[in-house]
């Protein structure tokens, strides 16, 4: 129909698209130290700093990875997120993006159908590698709703501006659910007890990363 076609048309250029990159960089190093407290409670207390680093990189190797398509572009943002050697976490996200990349193939714009196959293609990697399922208390906690929200606004004819606010919305929803959760999963499984309360910091970082993108404040602490 006439309204999911308007939402289709909508395209974001790979110029956007940096500087979504660029604010969700920003908003992680600004939030790092409390993202590093919530690590502290289940693991090393690194993951804030250590994407914040990774983060960082990206942004000084942005302009020669800023290619005219986007497979290119999110392939380089998901190499130099890989190559900070910034921890798993990290690692999960980088290879995200790399999945992301080759799910762009050689696309010059991005239109909600797009973008909802990248993060589509996103998550499933990050399914895939980090054998976690919804519950375990893990980043996927606030991916799998973020992509649950984001599909259906882009079913109902949202654009891609619209659609990632959506998807902000169930990320922080699901981000805040992992405090009442028990860890099945990485460093959760070995603090569970005393992580009861707060939520996952690879939840809230999803959080934090996807309000870059969307150019939406994050509402902390969670």
């Amino acid at each position: 129909d006439s309204q999911v076609y308007e939402g289709m048309m909508t395209m974001v250029t790979s110029q956007e698209s940096v500087e979504a990159i660029n604010r969700s960089a920003d908003l992680v190093q600004f939030h790092a130290g409390y993202i590093n407290d919530l690590d502290a409670i289940v693991g090393d207390g690194e993951h804030g700093i250590n994407l914040a680093k990774a983060f960082k990189r990206v942004q000084e190797k942005l302009p020669p990875i800023h290619k005219e398509n986007f497979g290119v572009f999110l392939k380089g943002v998901g190499i130099e997120l890989i190559a900070s050697g910034g921890g798993a976490g990290t690692t999960f996200y980088g290879m995200a993006f790399l999945a992301a990349g080759k799910a762009a193939g050689n696309a010059e714009e991005m239109d909600a159908a797009l973008l909802r196959e990248i993060f589509s293609a996103g998550l499933e990697d990050i399914l895939k590698r980090g054998g976690a399922s919804r519950g375990d208390k893990t980043m996927i906690d606030a991916l799998g709703p973020a992509f649950e929200k984001l599909d259906e606004s882009i079913q109902s004819g949202k654009d891609v501006p619209e659609a990632l606010r959506s998807a902000v919305a169930g990320a922080r929803a699901g981000a805040i659910s992992t405090k009442e959760m028990l860890g099945k999963k990485g460093r959760s499984l070995y603090s569970s007890e005393r992580a009861l309360g707060t939520p996952d910091p690879g939840a809230s970082s999803a959080y934090v990363i996807l309000c870059g993108l969307a150019d939406v404040e994050p509402e902390l602490p969670l």
